[in-house]
């Protein structure tokens, strides 16, 4: 039984595309979510508690620029933690080599 002011559609997609459209549509749901949830900017222990990591290492990820700082580097900006939780391991990868050098990791 349909609710009113729904429709009934069917659609044909490839397995890329679907997964193209679920990929779009959690990067912006995780936005949403985390603004609504903590607001435009947090403090760095709510952010510490977000990633599941200590305070001190949120310190060096604002330094790096894994994350992004807000109000004066007082607060870290909640859509920053966002994209680092979506692809952490690159941004981790890319401060490792920014920090030791490439001859370590080749």
């Amino acid at each position: 039984m349909r609710e009113p002011g729904m429709i009934q559609a069917t659609i044909s997609l490839s397995a890329d595309q679907i997964a193209e459209i679920l990929a779009a549509a959690r990067v912006v749901d995780r936005h949403a979510a985390m603004v609504d949830k903590y607001g435009e900017a947090c403090s760095k222990t709510t952010a510490a508690k977000i990633i599941s990591c200590s305070v001190t290492t949120i310190n060096a990820m604002l330094a790096d620029g894994r994350i992004k700082a807000a109000c004066a580097g007082d607060r870290v900006d909640v859509r920053s933690v966002a994209d680092y939780i979506e692809c952490r391991s690159e941004a981790d990868h890319a401060a490792r080599m920014h920090r030791k050098g490439l001859k370590r990791y080749v």
